[in-house]
């Protein structure tokens, strides 16, 4: 049961990871977009003449750090998203019982029954010294 805990995570983990690398590239796109694609705006009449700045020139800092911040955002949610997805599985994985203490205590098998026995057995060869 543990390791389908572990594995059904780190499924979860690599669609996030999916997902938050999504996310920046739809950012990222959609910066270059914006920056990219500037020259299209229209210009005031004679800025050709008078060399005036493009009139969306003062905005390309803004993007660059958003696209900045944007990074820095998408990898604080991503690593927040898999702490959690992974510290669930360990608290989900602490409160499993472990499978050879169901073995040692069962009762629903007679005393004398050979599994039981052989489980025993097995418990006390494999037993770490005090």
């Amino acid at each position: 049961m543990r390791r389908i805990v572990w594995a059904l995570s780190w499924l979860a983990v690599a669609l996030w990871s999916l997902t938050a690398w999504s996310a920046y590239g739809a950012l990222n796109l959609f910066t270059l977009f914006v920056v990219g694609n500037a020259d299209l705006a229209p210009l005031p009449p004679g800025s050709f003449t008078t060399g005036d700045p493009h009139p969306l020139e003062p905005l390309f800092p803004f993007f660059r750090a958003l696209k900045s911040m944007g990074f820095a955002a998408t990898l604080l949610v991503w690593l927040s998203g898999c702490a959690v997805l992974l510290g669930t599985a360990w608290l989900l994985t602490r409160f499993l019982p472990r499978m050879h203490a169901q073995l040692v205590h069962r009762t629903d098998l007679p005393e004398g029954s050979r599994r039981l026995g052989f489980t025993r057995q097995m418990l006390e060869r494999h037993r770490p010294p005090h």
